[in-house]
């Protein structure tokens, strides 16, 4: 039985499984066999049938842990990230009152700008051009952990990458969540908070079709508005836009 544990933000998920799983080197950052409490635990199971016509499934069996079932001839290649797609690990964040935020996250003056926008938007664009024009560091493209300590939001890494590989261990307390939009020219503009609670609640991980997690979520979201300064930003793909929304950080 091999045991692993991770932290993600402000929670620590320990994995155990039947044999060694490949070890993603990207994730050892997140290391935390030292941590003694575990928020979750996710146990893998090795059946040599699954009845579903599937590779994996899970399974919730009590608030804190989780059976992955995977197809023992899959087992060799599953990965970490493998295993917290399945167990839909994002989706338990929200019960420690943190979240999955989808968002490319910059690591500026040692604070966090989330882009904030569905897919092919122009999230990774804008990372690539902060870290060109004012050496940035790119923690991941795709996902942040979102949690609040002590009063103050902070964005972590995420096992969640999406199809870059960019993910770092960087914790940092959040700048500014900008709503990113394409536009003809680079416009920052207010919105209200219904249209910010919208936008945002749209690129959170949780499991939408339980109305108490979905009330709980919009809970979260709503505190976070209250606490992080949030913008909207049309822009263009060019690198101009760097310089239009500096003047609002």
């Amino acid at each position: 039985m091999e045991v692993r544990k991770y932290t993600f933000g402000n929670v620590t998920f320990r994995v155990e499984s039947p044999v060694p799983l490949l070890k993603q080197q990207k994730f050892e950052a997140f290391a935390a066999n030292e941590v003694q409490d575990d928020d979750f635990v996710i146990e893998i199971h090795a059946p040599t049938s699954i009845t579903e016509n599937r590779i994996n499934l899970s399974q919730r069996v009590t608030p804190n842990t989780c059976h992955v079932f995977i197809k023992e001839q899959y087992l060799p290649q599953i990965t970490i990230a493998n295993v917290f797609s399945v167990a839909k690990a994002a989706n338990l964040l929200p019960e420690k009152n943190s979240f999955v935020l989808h968002c490319s996250y910059v690591l500026h003056k040692e604070k966090a700008l989330l882009f904030c926008a569905p897919c092919e938007t122009g999230k990774s664009t804008q990372a690539v051009f902060w870290e060109k024009c004012r050496g940035t560091i790119t923690v991941n493209e795709d996902r942040a952990v979102i949690f609040k300590q002590n009063g103050i939001y902070y964005a972590g890494g995420c096992w969640a990458t999406g199809h870059a590989d960019t993910c770092l261990n960087i914790t940092a307390p959040i700048e500014k969540i900008v709503l990113l939009g394409q536009g003809h020219e680079n416009r920052v503009y207010s919105v209200s908070v219904a249209e910010m609670l919208q936008r945002i609640l749209s690129q959170c991980s949780f499991d939408d079709k339980n109305q108490v997690r979905s009330q709980h979520m919009i809970h979260l979201v709503l505190d976070l508005l209250d606490k992080v300064s949030v913008v909207a930003f049309d822009c263009i793909k060019d690198e101009s836009s760097v310089d239009e929304l500096e003047k609002y950080l």
